[in-house]
Order: structure tokens, then sequence, then C-alpha cells
């Protein structure tokens, strides 16, 4: 065959190798809009960013809270040094929803606006198991610190507090990333989310999407150690009342 011919052809067959890829990718971003417009005709959960103290629990809180469909994450607090580049959120702090707000009052009244619960997850107390929480409908979850839990100022927010029940006796708590993970899951079970689209091993990814609100006011601090940021978030927390 003619030199010439070959290349054409490859040519061609590459020209139609790439129109099959848009085909195929179309379909799959048309699946995902679809799957987005069916969620978002359910309930919504929120969560609150509030005395977490390790930078990468945070970035993993983000992407599991993604992955679950969380609405938006609210960030409480005049300091604004939430980091673009939490390790361990996979890029999805780009394309979650971020609220800020200057004063507790500000958010209990987002949460009153929006018909939104607020519920703690701590273990003991009043808490009742997640397996056997009857959810009321949008809720915003409120976690604490990795090391000494809620503080009483939480407690005082949340209308509700769930806990998941352990079953050795080989540590006192899991890690809060892991704890809201499992959590997230069990509320999108019950809001009957729709299941997203995956290929192969791993769910599609809408590459084009884009956080729409707040994401703008992200603060990289780059001559500030990531926990040092949190750290220095938190103490001007505790300093408003509730």
């Amino acid at each position: 065959m003619d030199k010439n011919v070959e290349i054409k052809n490859d040519i061609k067959n590459e020209n139609e190798n790439e129109k099959v890829k848009e085909i195929i990718n179309k379909k799959v971003n048309d699946h995902l809009i679809e799957n987005n417009n069916i969620n978002n005709k359910k309930p919504d959960f929120y969560v609150l960013i509030y005395n977490i103290g390790k930078s990468k629990n945070l970035g993993t809180l983000i992407r599991s809270a993604s992955a679950f469909n969380c609405k938006k994450i609210l960030v409480l607090g005049s300091n604004k040094k939430i980091l673009k580049s939490f390790f361990g959120s996979q890029g999805t702090v780009k394309k979650m929803d971020f609220v800020f707000f200057e004063t507790i009052e500000e958010l209990k009244k987002y949460c009153n606006d929006n018909t939104i619960t607020i519920c703690g997850i701590e273990i003991g107390g009043k808490s009742e198991a997640i397996h056997r929480h009857k959810f009321q409908g949008n809720t915003l979850f409120v976690l604490g610190n990795e090391g000494s839990g809620m503080n009483d100022k939480q407690k005082k927010l949340c209308d509700e507090f769930v806990y998941i029940p352990q079953y050795s006796d080989k540590t006192g708590s899991l890690n809060v990333a892991i704890a809201a993970s499992i959590i997230f899951h069990h509320y999108a079970i019950w809001a009957d989310y729709k299941e997203s689209e995956f290929k192969e091993e791993k769910y599609c990814v809408n590459v084009n999407y884009e956080g729409k609100e707040g994401n703008d006011k992200l603060v990289l601090n780059d001559g500030c150690d990531k926990d040092d940021c949190l750290e220095e978030m938190n103490e001007e927390l505790n300093k408003i009342d509730i």
C-alpha cells in the first residue's frame, strides 16, 4: 500500500477515535448532569468547619463531603485562613461551595432560613446511634476536634447528636474524617441520592465543574504552616459567644 495512503488512513482512524471519545464523554457528562438534577431535588447536607486541628483531616473531610454530595461547606469566624491546598482533598476544594459567617447569629439565621437541622457528631450524652437515627431533612453536620471532641460551644449549637457504634476495645474513637465519611454515607442513603456513574474502577468526574460560591475567598497562606493556621483560626472562633 502506498505510504501516503497509509498515513491518510491513520489520520482518518485517529479522527474517528476522537469523535467516539467525544460522544462517550458527552454521554457521561449528560448522565452526571442528570444525576445532579435528580439529587438537587432531595434533602441537602452541609458541613461546618470549626475546631478541626489537622489540615490533612480537613482535606480528606472535604473530599468525602464532595463524594457524598454535600451541598456546601459553612465556615464560621472572621479569620478565613482556609487553605486552597489542603492535603488530601484531591482537588475537590475547587469544586465545593463555601459560605462564610462572621457571627454565630448569622450562621443560625442561615440554618433557620434554609430549614437546616444542626447535628453534632459525638459519642455519649443524648447522642443516638447513626443506624437508628431518623433525619428530619436538610442537615448541617458539626464535628469535634481530633483530640478533645466537641467543645461546649459546639454542643450548644446543635439540635441533635449522632454517633458511630464501635465493636471492640482497641481504640477510643475513629479519625474525624473517617467518622464524618461514615455519617455522610448514612445520610446519602437516607436522602436516597442517585448513585453517580462509574467507569471501570473509578467514578466519573465532571472536570468542568467549579464551586460557584465563596471559593474566591479561600486564602492560600504561603508563609503559614497549615496546622498553625487552623489552630489560629480555632482560637479566634473560641472567642465567639454562642
